[in-house]
Parts: C-alpha cells; structure tokens; sequence
C-alpha cells in the first residue's frame, strides 16, 4: 500500500547571497533560490554577493529511531531537478523527484520537492510529497536539516522556536538578519 504524504514549508527571510552551483534556480526580486538534484534548497539574495544565507535547507523521514532518509546520507536522483514551464500556482516553480534507494535503508521512500516563488516575493514554499515504497504502513515523523550561513559565515547564529505557531527564526547577534521558517501543515516533532 502506498501512501503519500504532503508537508508545506513556507520560508520567509529578509536578507541572502550568492550562489553558482546551480541545478535549477529562480530569483524573484528579493530572494534566490537553487534546487539540486538530490532535493537541497539553497537561498541567497540577487542583491548581496558576498553570502548564502541557508547553505542547505533538506528533508528528514524517519521510520523510527534507528532508520531515516536524510539528504547527505541517502538521496538519490530519480527525475531530475527543473524549472517547471508555466507554473499553475506561483509566477516560478522548481522540482526535483528523489528517493533513497543509493543507500538501501528503510524506510524506502519517494519525495517530491516542489519550491514555489512570487516576484517581488521575500518568501517561498517549498511543497514535499512523500511516497511510501515499504511492503507495509508505519507511522513516519518529519523534520529539517538546516545548515545556516548567515551574514556570510558559518556558526554562531542563535535559533528560537515558538511552538505555539511553529516558526523557527535564524539570526546572528541582534535578530538584523533573520531567516524564519513556518510549517504549515504538521507538527514539527525534531526540534528541542
């Protein structure tokens, strides 16, 4: 039995940077974003080319606490990463399919990641789409692997989670570059 589950992030930032490596990417004015074949999102700013504020913004799926598809350790490129022609719900659209089978490990699943973008947008969804390829059903928690680059260095930033509306803000020294993350549609269960 199959079933897919859908998470919707919706990412909002004020400032960014650069970024060359790209597999497909848009810019909206304010933000940029890339998406690589392996289901990475990366933000930068189209005005500051000195930073990438998240260097790698990926998924997590656990089966329970001994099995999760991660990013770094499992995925694998099943459609490629594009720019979608026309994008029904937004002005820009990327997508990339991945799944796990490099590694082999359970839980084996599929996931869509589509990022959505505005002109003139400060923000972006990123829309994820999980397929259950295991014989049988389980129960399976989400979460984020986020790795921040803020005001163009790695480490030092502060973090706060404000449970009661599922936000998590990024920022170094006083909150003046501040990346913030909303989930939409669950509970985020991998923070403490």
């Amino acid at each position: 039995m199959k079933k897919a589950l859908l998470i919707i992030l919706l990412l909002l930032l004020t400032t960014s940077g650069n970024n060359t490596f790209a597999q497909a990417e848009f810019e909206t004015g304010s933000i940029g974003i890339v998406l690589n074949n392996f289901g990475r999102v990366r933000i930068y700013s189209p005005d500051i080319a000195t930073s990438v504020q998240i260097d790698r913004f990926s998924f997590l799926a656990s089966m329970d606490a001994n099995h999760v598809f991660d990013y770094r350790n499992d995925a694998e490129t099943v459609d490629t990463a594009v720019a979608v022609d026309n994008p029904q719900m937004s002005d820009h659209q990327l997508s990339v399919n991945v799944d796990n089978a490099f590694s082999g490990n359970p839980p084996a699943m599929e996931c869509k990641v589509d990022v959505l973008g505005w002109n003139q947008g400060g923000y972006i969804i990123v829309k994820y789409t999980f397929t259950n390829k295991e014989a049988a059903a389980f129960e399976t928690k989400f979460g984020f692997d986020i790795l921040p680059q803020v005001e163009a260095a790695y480490g030092l930033e502060s973090s706060n989670y404000i449970s009661a509306e599922g936000v998590v803000n990024i920022y170094k020294g006083s909150p003046s570059t501040n990346i913030g993350f909303k989930i939409l549609s669950t509970e985020l269960s991998s923070l403490r």
